[in-house]
């Protein structure tokens, strides 16, 4: 952990240090990982250690990516789509980047304009995609909110 440029050396100590991360029923140090966020309270040292009485873990931040779908579970056809109630993945080929996206049952959230109930099944090969993720260090995205952006009609005319 560090602040403003000084590392500190966090020591935790079982049981008296407690730990919360928000949406965890039992946190415990097992939830600090490495890249994480988090705030320890605790006494500091002459030599930057912190004797953490409490850790604080900090959830990152969702966000969001946008691109087209190349595959959907391992399958790259054109129109091949996932299935509904089921969980899987598909491959997001953004702008910068390309991401395997995590689709959970039931925890992941399907939204599609016009679509009254959309789900995995309106995933497909091909079609736009949003998604509102947190991104693992393997860019594998476990995915929150999947949005169908339905094309755009084509206006023909003279």
């Amino acid at each position: 952990m560090s602040h403003q440029g000084t590392p500190y050396t966090v020591e935790v100590e079982v049981p008296s240090t407690t730990f919360q991360d928000k949406g965890v029923s039992t946190p415990s140090f097992a939830d600090v990982c490495a890249g994480g966020h988090v705030h320890a309270l605790g006494a500091l040292s002459s030599d930057d250690i912190v004797t953490a009485t409490e850790v604080v873990v900090v959830p990152p931040r969702p966000r969001q990516v946008s691109g087209i779908v190349a595959s959907v579970n391992g399958t790259g056809t054109t129109g091949t789509c996932g299935t509904a109630g089921e969980a899987g993945d598909f491959v997001l080929t953004a702008s910068h980047a390309t991401y395997v996206v995590d689709v959970s049952v039931p925890s992941t959230a399907f939204k599609e304009h016009g679509v009254s109930a959309p789900s995995f099944a309106d995933v497909c090969v091909g079609a736009k995609t949003s998604v509102t993720r947190m991104i693992s260090s393997d860019d594998v995205v476990t995915a929150a909110d999947v949005v169908v952006i339905p094309p755009r009609p084509r206006v023909s005319g003279r």
